[in-house]
């Protein structure tokens, strides 16, 4: 009688992970008894990628796996019978994949080994799926432009809440748009993408699919958060082998008017069906991490760390006498800046500072110092007053631009849209640090060059008569007389020279509005009458021009001062003048 082979079945559970131990079965169906010297069954993986084309095309084939057992030796085979064998893949191994040039696939091949008769052989393929996985949220951000908005160019930010995605789940993220003043935005696509990526000699790719959902826009506003929700199709989850990788993107273009679209792209992982997600203690608000809302957020948490003030739009802060004021200004084509002004009480120097332009940088120096490198300039109607501030205030290789200064202000910039709170808090603290200086760079001011030691006995003396300290940048007391404030001052010409001496008195009442003005001695008003009349020349007499404010009285005397007495002597005059105003016959 002739012998025939039994009809050979594999049974695995519908759900094989790698990891995992799989209990798998070998049905034999043999129509009548049949004697057999062994059954063997063998598990098999390779992975299969290919690249290039025509003569440059590459084929790399991998074994992954190789797994044998024998299920039976010398036995009989009648009827159906069950033979059970158990199998780990391990971890490592990528799932089965079948994509455009790449493959992985599991095979499993029985064997029945028949004494003098051709054997009985069946392959059977493996569908190995990847373990479902719970990882922890991992949000992203992403934007056209890392460093920003560029000048009026188009820029757009995207976050989303999750960037592990679960089959039959759901991406949600927010768009925002940026100089919406100058460009036309008309449409807002989002895709999931998955593409095969290569690499074997040469790098390829290849688009296996995309998932589109596309959101209309009217008239979008600045920096203001679009939301969105795309739900994941029932798609092979992110696998990766040797050679290969099924790698998947969320994809959004944001369309123009005119112009070239933006695309933002993000890598993304696509978990299995089963994967579960830990119940988040915070959830995510996405309107606040994308857009203005998430520079809004980001300039509250320095505001909170540093201790300075914001008011929704400026940073503030005090430094001693010292005020910092940060705030984002859009210079059009020179694109988004940081700046930082820091006030402080008048400098009296006729400071001037900045960039030096290509072309002022080689206009003659001797007024001016270049600090703190070669690109920056100080200068001031007396170049030893400018250099000694210059480097006690600002430090050597300042990391920031000074875009201005005078005797009142300093300007600090940096281009930086300010979307990031650590440059934001970096700025801050150098500018707090810049103005922590100041007050002690102004103390530390030398006398101008043409103050004469003479020039300054005098108002050392004057300083001890009005109770005060003399200010060595202009060579000035402020003190008080008779209890009211007063100032001597020495005026300076832009090229340093004394010009006059200033001598003020503070009014202790305000002077009638018909006396304000400035006089002369050649020029005293005829309707002046009275004692009025006499004060008014008294004080012409001791001075060059006599003026009269709304809140003080002012002399002008000459310079430089020769003696303590000539000012107060106009101090006195001055203050005779001001009971004289307001008599009632000082007036026709």
């Amino acid at each position: 009688m002739l012998k025939r082979r039994p009809t050979l079945t594999f049974l695995a559970p519908p759900a094989i992970y790698p990891g995992y131990p799989v209990e798998g079965t070998v049905v034999t169906r043999a129509l009548r008894p049949l004697d057999i010297d062994a059954l063997d069954v063998w598990l098999g993986a390779a992975e299969r990628t290919t690249t290039g084309q025509g003569k440059y095309e590459v084929t790399q084939i991998t074994p992954r796996l190789t797994l044998r057992a024998r299920l039976s030796s010398r036995a009989l085979l009648a009827g159906e019978q069950h033979f059970v064998t158990n199998f780990t893949i391990p971890h490592d191994c990528p799932p089965s994949y079948a994509g455009a040039r790449s493959s992985m696939q599991y095979i499993v091949s029985v064997l029945v080994d028949v004494p003098w008769w051709p054997d009985a052989r069946a392959s059977f393929r493996l569908l190995v799926l990847p373990p479902p996985s719970s990882p922890n949220a991992k949000p992203a951000l992403m934007s056209s432009n890392p460093r920003g908005p560029t000048a009026d160019e188009p820029h757009a930010e995207v976050a989303l809440a999750d960037t592990f995605l679960v089959v039959g789940g759901v991406v949600e993220g927010a768009v925002a748009l940026f100089n919406v003043g100058f460009h036309h935005y008309t449409a807002v696509t989002v895709a999931l993408v998955a593409e095969e990526l290569r690499s074997l000699r040469t790098s390829e790719s290849t688009e296996l699919g995309c998932y589109e959902l596309q959101l209309p826009l009217s008239r979008p506003s600045e920096g203001e958060a679009i939301p969105f929700q795309l739900r994941v199709p029932n798609v092979q989850p992110s696998a990766r082998g040797t050679h290969w990788q099924l790698a998947w993107f969320v994809d959004v273009t944001v369309r123009r008017a005119r112009g070239a679209s933006l695309r933002v792209r993000t890598p993304v992982e696509v978990l299995p069906e089963r994967s579960t997600r830990p119940a988040s203690t915070q959830p995510l608000r996405l309107s606040e991490h994308v857009g203005s809302p998430r520079i809004l957020a980001a300039w509250r948490a320095v505001a909170q760390r540093t201790g300075a003030h914001f008011d929704g739009q400026t940073l503030s802060a005090s430094v001693g006498p010292v005020s910092v004021v940060v705030a984002r200004e859009h210079r059009g084509e020179r694109g988004v800046h940081l700046t930082a002004r820091l006030g402080y009480p008048h400098l009296r120097l006729g400071l001037d500072a900045g960039r030096l332009g290509s072309f002022e940088r080689y206009l003659p120096g001797h007024a001016r110092v270049q600090w703190p490198n070669a690109d920056h300039y100080f200068s001031a109607r007396d170049l030893a007053q400018a250099t000694s501030f210059a480097r006690a205030a600002v430090p050597r290789d300042f990391g920031y631009g000074i875009a201005d200064a005078d005797d009142e202000c300093l300007w600090l910039e940096t281009r930086d849209p300010g979307f990031d709170h650590g440059s934001l808090e970096a700025f801050l603290r150098a500018a707090c640090a810049l103005a922590a200086r100041i007050p002690a760079a102004a103390l530390a001011l030398p006398f101008p060059s043409q103050a004469t030691p003479a020039l300054r006995q005098v108002f050392a003396s004057l300083a001890q008569s009005l109770g005060a300290t003399v200010s060595a940048a202009d060579v000035s007391v402020r003190g008080t007389w008779e209890g009211r404030p007063v100032e001597v001052a020495t005026v300076w010409s832009p090229g340093g020279a004394p010009v006059h001496t200033r001598v003020r008195l503070d009014a202790e009442v305000r002077p009638p509005e018909r006396f304000w003005g400035r006089y002369s001695s050649d020029a005293v008003p005829s309707q002046v009458r009275g004692e009025a009349r006499v004060a008014l020349t008294e004080v012409l007499a001791r001075c060059w021009e006599l003026g009269v404010e709304p809140e003080r009285l002012e002399a002008i005397l000459p310079a430089p001062l020769g003696a303590p007495p000539l000012a107060l002597d106009a101090l006195s005059a001055l203050g005779r003048l001001e009971v004289a105003l307001h008599r009632r016959d000082a007036y026709r």
